[in-house]
């Protein structure tokens, strides 16, 4: 506990170089985890490696965790489980309805996604009450499954676009901001969703700017190339995220 907070500060005042950053948490992960006798691989002695990947809607962090996955991490969708919580009969479902409305609702009983965005993302007190109602349960069912790749000694991917509104940072060894420009944003999600371009930039608007993502992750991918060079970007830096990992335990 006295390390985290020392690694706060840290980050506060200035001090954020990722390696150094990165070897400390691994550092006081694996005394922990020896302590404990958990997360150890009976096999070969490895340390599990816990990677939040997270960044700004239409970034392309799509492919930097294809690239993860390849590397045998065990990825864990936040948005894959941000729907299956609000599923009919999910406690999350009703909270939802209660606080936006039935009109947010299809005839099926199922969640109409889109009218939900166009009321949660009007302003700024809306969408922090939709993220309240949303974080606790994803945060819940995530930290499950990350139990489950531990258990099978796998290294485990956090997909999370919100990962530190949620709280995920904290169960991360180190975290990895993916940005793109805004115009190449806006031109992606237009494509991919469906939506107007003023409905995109209201989106967008309501998001955090690059900073607040690139000041609290230990690495940066700028995706403002073509996906060759986005490629390359994630390798070095899976590289280094392993090869941190393994000087960590060695």
């Amino acid at each position: 506990m006295i390390l985290r907070q020392f690694l706060r500060i840290m980050i506060m005042n200035g001090r954020d170089d990722a390696k150094m950053f990165t070897k400390m948490r691994l550092t006081y992960r694996c005394a922990h985890n020896i302590m404990k006798e958990a997360y150890r691989d009976e096999r070969n002695g490895g340390e599990v490696m816990v990677v939040g990947v997270t960044g700004p809607s239409g970034a392309g962090k799509g492919l930097v965790v294809r690239c993860f996955a390849a590397h045998g991490f065990c990825v864990i969708d936040a948005d894959q489980v941000a729907r299956e919580v609000v599923r009919p009969g999910e406690a999350v479902l009703t909270r939802l309805t209660e606080a936006f409305g039935r009109e947010i609702l299809l005839p099926d009983g199922t969640l109409n996604r889109r009218r939900l965005a166009a009321i949660a993302f009007a302003s700024r007190e809306k969408t922090d009450r939709l993220n309240a109602i949303m974080h606790t349960e994803i945060r819940k069912r995530m930290l499950e499954r990350a139990d489950a790749c531990r258990d099978a000694h796998t290294n485990v991917l956090f997909d999370a676009p919100q990962l530190f509104e949620a709280g995920m940072e904290d169960a991360c060894d180190c975290c990895v901001a993916v940005t793109a420009p805004l115009e190449i944003r806006v031109k992606r999600l237009t494509n991919r969703d469906g939506l107007t371009e003023q409905e995109i930039r209201r989106r967008v608007a309501r998001q955090h700017e690059d900073s607040f993502f690139i000041e609290r992750c230990q690495y940066h991918i700028c995706n403002d190339g073509d996906i060759p060079q986005l490629e390359r970007k994630t390798e070095a830096v899976i590289g280094e995220i392993l090869r941190v990992g393994d000087e960590g335990v060695s």
